[in-house]
């Protein structure tokens, strides 16, 4: 009786902790990751991360249609934003290869960027 009881008690213990992790949007694996855009296809982009000790490198299909994107510290709430060859940090849900991404932080430093159009160059 004390057996089936510890059981059941540990089966409702159980049942309860997946019902708290579905609720808190924790079923996903939420991630960041860093790297370089190669492609970009409306609010899509592709992006290559390179990985720190064996020097492999991943593809991830980034969707960015809900994200927060932001370039050199201002907001981009219109268009993407990004070019291709830019490094950028995504956050959001990762499964698989696709990654839907919460923010985007484009880490271009300025010094990469294009100057503006009506900007003489010496």
């Amino acid at each position: 009786m004390l057996f089936e009881t510890i059981v059941l008690l540990l089966i409702l213990l159980l049942l309860i902790f997946m019902l708290l992790l579905q609720s808190s949007g924790m079923n996903g694996h939420r991630k960041r990751i860093f790297g370089t855009v190669i492609s970009i296809n409306g609010k899509t982009f592709t992006l290559k991360r390179k990985v720190r000790f064996n020097g492999d490198s991943t593809t991830y299909t980034i969707d960015a249609g809900n994200a927060k994107i932001t370039k050199n510290n201002s907001n981009l709430s219109t268009e993407l934003g990004i070019a291709i060859g830019d490094t950028v940090m995504v956050k959001g849900m990762i499964s698989g290869i696709i990654f839907t991404a919460t923010n985007v932080k484009d880490k271009t430093p300025f010094s990469k960027l294009p100057p503006p159009k009506d900007t003489e160059i010496f």
